[in-house]
Parts: C-alpha cells; sequence; structure tokens
C-alpha cells in the first residue's frame, strides 16, 4: 500500500457506528466496508471508510458498489486493500482518494476493467 490510513479496531468501527461489535464482520461479508492488516498482524478498518453524517457514523457511500466489483473481480480482502490504497495512473490518486472525492463512477470502471 502506497499510504498508511488510520485504523480502527472492530470494537472502535463498531462503537462509531452504534452497532455490537460482531455486525463489524457482517459488513464486511455485505461489502459495506474492507478491513486491513495492522503491523501486528490483527484486521482493521480505515477509519476514512466511516463517515459522519448529521451526527451519526454510516460506511462511506458508494464503497459498497465498489467493493462489490472487486469481489466479483475475484479479489481477495488483501488484494483488495492494496488496491485502494495504491496509486492509479487513470485516476491520478489512489482510488480511495477518489472515492473520498466522489469519483465512485471512475472508481467502479477502473475496478471492473481489471477483471478483464
Amino acid at each position: 500500500m502506497s499510504e498508511t490510513p488510520r485504523l480502527l479496531s472492530f470494537v472502535d468501527a463498531a462503537e462509531l457506528l452504534g452497532l455490537p461489535p460482531h455486525r463489524i464482520k457482517q459488513l464486511l461479508r455485505e461489502h459495506q466496508l474492507f478491513a486491513v492488516s495492522t503491523p501486528e498482524g490483527k484486521p482493521a478498518i480505515p477509519a476514512e471508510t466511516l463517515v459522519n453524517v448529521d451526527g451519526h457514523w454510516i460506511p462511506l457511500e458508494n464503497l459498497q458498489g465498489t467493493l462489490t466489483v472487486l469481489a466479483d473481480c475475484g479479489f481477495s480482502a488483501e488484494e483488495v486493500a492494496a488496491w485502494m490504497y495504491t496509486y492509479e495512473e487513470e485516476l491520478e490518486e489512489t482510488p480511495m482518494e477518489a472515492l473520498l472525492r466522489g469519483r465512485h463512477h471512475r472508481v467502479n470502471n477502473i475496478a471492473r476493467m481489471l477483471a478483464l
């Protein structure tokens, strides 16, 4: 990964979202969130994938679509995390940066091309 995002434990992410910690694994399975490995090898949630909307924390809008496209392309969880933080020349930034700027259509188009 080209960047080191700020990471939240599953417990901390669940607390922000107002959910029990076991629900984080469900959100991962549903492609609403993705996890990266900490230097200690533990899974964690990139903090920037959670956004505060009107005082409530939710998963980043449109992240689920991108994660579903990548899963459909056969990406493993580790490959998803690596791709999200690797500079993409066509985007002129990382896919995560582009998603945070609302460029999800372009990110998804590039992700679909990876399957070819």
